[in-house]
């Protein structure tokens, strides 16, 4: 009995010692495949959803749109966090389109390697 308590002690020091990721629920993660950002005095910034759907026919695809206005580009990230309350993950991004002049520095401030990048 002695050596089950003190198992258990050693995996819940361990546990709290390596920090146990957060758990998100798969309804508040939010797969973002596509971001567009006009720039003007403020930008404007629209993100695409994609909600895979499986059906008779095959997967299908639904789209969510989420559009926030912000003043520089480095406050995206917490802007859609802390309006939305959703985490939002930017490793599938496939296509930026921007009519903005640096784009190296909003993919590099982002975060993100989109596929293909479109001038608008």
């Amino acid at each position: 009995m002695k050596k089950n308590i003190v198992l258990l002690l050693v995996f819940l020091f361990i546990g709290l010692f390596f920090n146990i990721p957060k758990y998100n629920e798969l309804n508040n993660i939010v797969i973002i495949d596509k971001i567009k950002i006009e720039c003007s005095n403020d930008i404007d910034i629209l993100l695409r959803e994609v909600n895979p759907v499986k059906t008779d026919n095959g997967i299908t695809y639904n789209y969510t749109y989420y559009k926030n206005n912000i003043k520089n580009i480095n406050m995206f990230k917490s802007s859609f966090a802390n309006k939305y309350h959703k985490s939002f993950y930017y490793n599938k991004v496939k296509i930026l389109e921007s009519n903005c002049n640096d784009i190296d520095r909003i993919t590099s401030s982002i975060n993100i390697k989109p596929n293909k990048i479109k001038k608008s």
